[in-house]
């Protein structure tokens, strides 16, 4: 692991022990390499775990709510295992979360996502797919609930 990669993951450790400073948590965040839009207008609760092998690949626009435990990965791992039986490797992509959107407790982020504008994500949901703006999302996996666009 190189120089870079083990910066992420002490910083990251410290943003999540940090949280209860919000300016110091999201500051060293950004350090990391992750990219707000509007950094103090995001909050980030308490045991939040934004990737700490490419913070880089993540994304928060305005107005975002991240709350308690929420687990945003930008990467999936395989054991050497399973490379060798089932051909499985490493996939990394990007996570953008837009603007307004708001993050339930104990919701898993996936890598290759992107959580649509003003959009709400319950509570211990795991998103695999993109998620279009204006919309509830529940469940595991998670799946459109809801429209929260008035008519």
């Amino acid at each position: 692991m190189n120089y870079h990669k083990y910066r992420a993951l002490i910083l990251g450790n410290l943003a999540i022990s940090f949280w209860f400073f919000p300016y110091f948590s999201k500051l060293l965040h950004g350090m990391r390499g992750v990219r707000f839009k509007d950094q103090p207008s995001v909050f980030i609760g308490r045991g939040v775990l934004i990737d700490n092998r490419y913070p880089e690949l993540v994304f928060i626009g305005r107005d975002v709510w991240l709350t308690a435990r929420t687990v945003i990965l930008t990467h999936s791992f395989s054991s050497q295992s399973q490379k060798m039986l089932y051909g499985l490797n490493e996939m990394t992509g990007p996570v953008i979360i837009e603007d307004g959107v708001f993050i339930g407790s104990g919701s898993i982020i996936c890598p290759n996502v992107v959580v649509g504008k003003n959009s709400y994500v319950a509570a211990g949901s795991v998103v695999t797919r993109n998620v279009p703006p204006g919309v509830l999302v529940a469940g595991n996996p998670a799946i459109v609930r809801k429209s929260l666009v008035h008519p």
